[in-house]
């Protein structure tokens, strides 16, 4: 007896259930949307024997002049990275220059055209194509002492400042 009791029970259950409807809402379709990035960033190949991973930031924006698939994307990124011991230890063999401490940045600028592929509900897919460029600045600094000393809050100490080597 009790097993009909509980098949009737299972059988109520499932034939009281109503589909939940989803609520349904406008969202407004604007032509321009901004954004902003960053994180971690790896360098990879050649570049990682001279420079660290580091982290970047940006930025941009995208319009869609009209209504549908097609839009134009541009970003502005900056990127920071360190130098590796093995670009400190050539740059000072190079220049006869002992370079202790250095960064590279990584300037980036592109221009996308974007067609938007919807999927399913509020899922899409896109492909871009467009182009851009890119400026790179590598610093290095050494430390050079201006032969004094310095004291102050009962201390003192030989002074020293950083001076700047650029390479490009």
């Amino acid at each position: 007896m009790k097993r009909y009791i509980y098949s009737a029970g299972a059988v109520l259950l499932l034939g009281g259930c109503l589909p939940a409807m989803a609520d349904t809402y406008y969202v407004p379709q604007y032509p321009v949307h901004w954004y902003v990035d960053g994180g971690y960033s790896m360098t990879t190949g050649q570049t990682s024997n001279y420079l660290d991973n580091g982290w970047n930031i940006g930025g941009g924006v995208q319009w869609r002049p009209a209504p549908g698939p097609f839009s134009l994307r541009a970003d502005l990124n900056f990127s920071r990275y360190d130098a590796t011991n093995q670009l400190l230890a050539e740059g000072s063999i190079a220049d006869q220059t002992e370079i202790d401490n250095g960064w590279g940045d990584v300037f980036t600028f592109d221009l996308d055209g974007v067609f938007d592929i919807p999927l399913g509900n509020g899922v899409k897919a896109y492909l871009m194509a467009g182009g851009g460029g890119a400026y790179r600045r590598i610093s290095l600094t050494q430390t050079v002492g201006f032969g004094g000393y310095y004291c102050g809050w009962g201390f003192c100490s030989v002074g020293y400042y950083p001076g700047d080597v650029l390479v490009d």
